[in-house]
């Protein structure tokens, strides 16, 4: 288990190609954490405990209501809208289907990135 205070560093999903529109993700030692890349880092940052983001990742992935205690995901027209008490964040259709692809993947599980952190 890595040190508190760990960080894994924010990353896209590698179905971006490389593009600066993108659903971010962070892993912490205790949370992951979720922005848009089109804020440079100045936007909301939504967290969650790892069991949220695990019910997060299975209702996106599954299209079903949101129950995962954390956020509410939403879809308006070709935007993607994921609410939290400390803010909301707004996808296009585009960024939100990398994302899936890259949950859909594997990219996004808590557990294994934790369990790959060098430990210190």
């Amino acid at each position: 288990m890595p040190n508190q205070g760990w960080r894994a560093g924010w990353r896209t999903s590698t179905r971006t190609n490389n593009g600066t529109n993108c659903v971010e993700v962070d892993f912490t030692t205790d949370s992951a954490e979720l922005r848009d890349t089109k804020d440079h880092g100045a936007g909301p940052v939504l967290h969650f405990t790892p069991a949220q983001w695990s019910a997060f990742l299975h209702e996106v992935l599954a299209d079903l209501p949101s129950s995962n205690g954390a956020v509410e995901v939403s879809h308006r027209g070709d935007r993607t809208v994921v609410v939290a008490l400390n803010g909301t964040l707004v996808f296009t259709r585009g960024e939100w289907a990398a994302f899936l692809a890259g949950v859909h993947d594997g990219e996004f599980d808590y557990h294994t990135q934790v369990a790959t952190a060098p430990a210190t």
